[in-house]
Order: structure tokens, then sequence, then C-alpha cells
């Protein structure tokens, strides 16, 4: 259970850090598909300009949570939200932990790469989106123009275990006595719409707690309420991740650019986002203060100074 709430979040959600809603998107809004083994790959485009790769976190997490990043940036980027496999509409029927493995991950946005006919990407992760942009980078190196790394995973899974105690140490007694008994609860509920229903509701009590400023994650439930799917992706992928997924070699032989970015008050290891920054040789790193797990929630417009900044300079 400690596992599963790590990586679960370790790379959670993130919301729009404007007013605009994505069911009130001002921008214009495509869609395409890359056929797979079994199912299609689905993505939403949201602007025009260079293409802007936007990878969610989870594993598991649906994309639109991250429609906010693609309205602010599809000014001046093709920004590409991506429903990786065993998402949103990009679900392989019955699929097993054989299907849900990392290196299928990479070949998909490989895929979708060639499918856009682009010959690189501006990829940019949060949380476990950043793990799967490093794991990309590690692949296709000449296909990845820069990296945006926001609050990610590190570069193995060695951090794990502190990011879960650090969530932990910020519930009180009484919440974590209530997640306890959610979690509880979803090992004894029976049927599929009751641990549904249970899910949601350790996903309410949990998300708070990668915030600085608790009053925000209303914001982020609206958008992600959390469901038993997200939970199923995660446990599909956990064997592989923990077989497979190392990437520290590669990112120190990584040339291209990176920016890193991580709230002070995030959970996640500040020693994870150091680390990264001292592996990839041509890095920037981007502490934001009273900052949590989502800064384009809590802090916008550093935020967003940040990445324009970066992007700017490098493009």
């Amino acid at each position: 259970m400690r596992f599963r709430c790590l990586l679960l979040l370790i790379v959670f959600l993130s919301v729009c850090s404007t007013s605009v809603s994505w069911a009130q998107a001002t921008q214009s809004l495509a869609e395409g598909s890359v056929p797979r083994a079994d199912f299609a790959l689905h993505y939403k485009t949201v602007g025009s300009g260079s293409p802007l790769l936007i990878l969610s976190g989870g594993p598991g997490f649906e994309v639109d949570y991250m429609s906010g990043i693609a309205q602010e940036l599809g000014s001046s980027y093709k920004c590409i939200l991506l429903e990786q496999r065993g998402t949103g509409r990009s679900r392989p029927p019955n699929p097993t932990a054989a299907q849900m493995t990392v290196k299928l991950l990479v070949e998909d946005i490989e895929a979708v790469r060639e499918s856009l006919k682009v010959e690189r990407l501006v990829i940019l992760g949060h949380s476990w989106g950043g793990m799967l942009a490093m794991a990309y980078a590690a692949a296709h190196p000449e296909h990845v123009e820069s990296l945006i790394l926001v609050d990610s995973g590190g570069m193995d899974l060695s951090f794990g275990a502190t990011f879960n105690d650090n969530v932990t140490t910020r519930a009180s007694m009484s919440e974590r006595k209530e997640l306890e008994d959610a979690e509880g609860a979803i090992g004894r509920a029976s049927g599929a719409k009751a641990v549904n229903d249970a899910y949601v509701v350790s996903n309410r009590l949990r998300t708070p707690l990668y915030f600085y400023d608790r009053s925000l994650a209303d914001k982020l439930l609206a958008l992600m309420p959390g469901d038993a799917n997200q939970q199923r992706v995660f446990a599909l992928m956990r064997g592989d991740l923990v077989s497979h997924y190392q990437v520290r070699n590669e990112m120190k032989s990584l040339v291209q650019p990176a920016l890193i970015i991580q709230g002070r008050q995030d959970p996640m290891p500040e020693s994870v986002a150091i680390e990264i920054h001292e592996a990839i040789r041509n890095s920037r790193l981007v502490f934001i203060d009273q900052c949590g797990h989502f800064p384009w929630i809590e802090q916008p417009k550093t935020f967003y100074s940040a990445v324009r900044t970066f992007l700017e300079k490098k493009h």
C-alpha cells in the first residue's frame, strides 16, 4: 500500500492555473490517434508552432488535468496532450502487465512523434510524467529538443520511501486514521462501483497533503476525483518499474537542455531534483517557495515565468 501511494502520486495531477477550464477552452482543439497493437493511442493538440508534448502523472492519471498548461503555452507552441496507454481512450482491452511497460510507453511516444512528422520534441512531464520523459530521452535523445521536468520522480525508484513518508507526516493523527479506514474500505469493497467509490474517498483525503495551500486541493479534485482505473494501471506497471526503470547513466550523457522545477514544500525530496540537475549537464534548477507538488496551481506566475524564460532562451 505504501509503495502504491508513492508512485501513484509521484506524479499526481495538475490543474489549470488560469481561469479558463478545459471545457471553456478558447484555443483551437484538435484530436488525433495512432494505431497500436490492439488499441488506438489518442491525443489532443492545442495551439500551433513547435511541438510540446505534455505527459501526465500516475502512472494512470488522465491527461485532461493538465489542460490548463496546454492552454497557457498553446499561444506559442503546439501542445500535445497524450492520453498515455491505459488512460482515457487509449486502453487496450483487458490489459495485462506485459502490455503496460515503460518500454511500450516510450515506444508510444515515438509512434506519436513519427505520426506528427516532427524531428524533435520539447517534453514537459509532471511527476511520473517527468520520469517517462527521461525514459524517452534515454532511448531517443536525438528526438528530444529539451525537457521540462515538473516535480518529477527520480532517475530510479530510490526516492520512494522518503516521498511516501513525507506525505504521511503532513497528516494529523485523525487524518491518518481516516486514510487508513478509507484504504481498508478499498480492500473490503465488492463490486466495481463500490471499489471505485472507495478509491474516490481515499483520493479526496490524500490529495490536500500534496499542497502547501490545502484550500487549492479542491481545484484538482474537481478535474481528477480519482478512480479504480488509476490504481489498476499502476498495479499493472509496478513490477516493470521496479525491474527496469533506471535512467541515471543515460541522463549523465544527455546534452539537451533541461529545466527542473520543484516546489519547496513538495513531499518529493529536494534531493531528487538536485540529483537530476547534477546528472544533466545542461540543466537549470528552479525551486518555487510556498509551493507543493503542483506549481502551476499554487504559484502560476512564477511557474510560467520560469517555463517561458527557458523556452524562449533555448528555442
